[in-house]
């Protein structure tokens, strides 16, 4: 169903209910996320193009330049990353020569 096939008053009833509801452009978290992406993509461009590192490789070396020795899944806490975005990070890293991977003892 397309926006032609929905009568215009019940068209106009829709978005006076969505408006009064939450305007999402007034909503403060959805502002912040809005600025984080632009910043994070803006950023991205950067450092894909100088380094050829994408947010997820970027996120974890900024991890690791702060903390050192690090374990995967204190990387996924930190950057909030899920684990597979993680693996597949490192795995990147790993081979281009930015990290080296160990076993955990612990594990």
């Amino acid at each position: 169903m397309s926006d032609d096939d929905i009568p215009a008053q019940k068209t106009n009833q829709v978005s006076r209910s969505c408006d009064s509801v939450l305007a999402l452009e007034d909503f403060l978290p959805y502002r912040l996320n809005l600025v984080s992406e632009t910043v994070s993509h803006s950023f991205a461009r950067l450092y894909g193009e100088q380094f050829g590192m994408t947010r997820p490789d970027w996120r974890v070396i900024a991890i690791i330049g702060q903390c050192g020795r690090v374990t995967a899944k204190t990387i996924g806490e930190r950057s909030t990353m899920h684990k597979t975005k993680v693996s597949r990070a490192v795995s990147t890293l790993e081979k281009r020569g930015f990290v080296v991977r160990t076993p955990n003892r612990e594990d």
